[in-house]
């Protein structure tokens, strides 16, 4: 019996984006069974979108949301999905035409049900760049990100044949494409203590569902992120997100002892790159405001830590 896709779709005031990436899904040789587009911005969806996708053969659903919440918006529309897949996306990712029958054929070849949840591999055009791709050298060099749950399934999962050097064994997947079965979706949800347009809701999820289900990265699978921060707040707020969140997950993953000294450490290695790039950087000035969002958070955590000390 054939896999069936369900695709969810949050966006948040970026129509130019929002627009590229449902043209992408259209454009798919192999269309998801349906397309729920979970709208939390203060505009309502344009009317051409609209009008485009109930003239095309996916079934389409409108969710309309007041509150602005990534984790909240992507619930939701979990919630109103029944696909043996869903697929996870952002409004600023474009899919390759033939994304979707790709990843319903690893799906297909895992006849006893081992793999939990696939992700792509993420380009992002800006870091094909000479610039770019110094960036990424400098992140690996830090250290960035290396801490996670200790117990991964996927280290331990047996692969049928059909799949060996197809899939590699992770601990955390991105939400540009973002692939779960949908029992395991229906297990797990994203953390809505995590609201706003937070910063982490993938890593967060992702490193629940670890140890108990297999997750993969494709390296055959390929999104392009096109990244466009409208409607996501300022980089001072963000900063600020960043620091909060990153310590809430740092608090509730099963990562051994060593989780909170790599997690101090991540955000030590982010502020010092955001920090040196930003005077080099055509977005410097957006750099140095993610940097004091984050010394903003900590400082206001470390006098709210010392007040409880001194009183109790």
């Amino acid at each position: 019996m054939a896999l069936s896709v369900s695709a969810i779709l949050p966006t948040h005031d970026r129509p130019v984006s929002l627009r590229r990436c449902v043209e992408s899904i259209l454009a798919q040789t192999r269309r998801p069974e349906e397309l729920i587009v979970v709208n939390d911005g203060r505009d309502d969806l344009r009317a051409d979108l609209i009008d485009d996708l109930n003239a095309s053969a996916v079934s389409a659903r409108f969710l309309r949301r007041d509150e602005a919440s990534s984790t909240a918006s992507r619930n939701a529309g979990l919630g109103a999905a029944a696909g043996d897949v869903m697929l996870l996306l952002e409004d600023d990712i474009v899919l390759p035409p033939d994304f979707i029958a790709r990843l319903v054929d690893l799906y297909a070849a895992d006849a006893d049900g081992v793999v939990g949840g696939i992700g792509p591999t993420v380009r992002e055009p800006d870091t094909e760049l000479p610039s770019g791709r110094l960036w990424l050298a400098v992140e690996r060099a830090l250290g960035r990100g290396r801490w996670g749950p200790h117990h991964v399934a996927s280290r331990y999962a047996s692969l049928p044949p059909e799949l060996a050097g197809r899939l590699l064994p992770v601990r955390k997947l991105s939400a540009g494409g973002l692939s779960l079965r949908g029992e395991v979706a229906a297990a797990f949800h994203f953390d809505e203590m995590l609201s706003g347009y937070a910063w982490g809701e993938d890593r967060e999820l992702t490193f629940r569902i670890a140890p108990h289900h297999a997750l993969y990265r494709a390296p055959e699978l390929v999104v392009l992120h096109h990244r466009q921060a409208g409607g996501r707040g300022d980089w001072k707020a963000r900063g600020r997100a960043y620091i909060s969140n990153t310590c809430h997950i740092a608090q509730s993953v099963a990562g051994g002892a060593g989780t909170g000294m790599l997690a101090v450490w991540d955000i030590a290695a982010t502020m010092l790159q955001y920090a040196a790039w930003s005077p080099v950087s055509r977005t410097g000035g957006e750099k140095r405001r993610f940097v004091g969002g984050m010394l903003q958070e900590l400082l206001a955590r470390g006098a709210s830590s010392v007040g409880r000390f001194l009183c109790g």
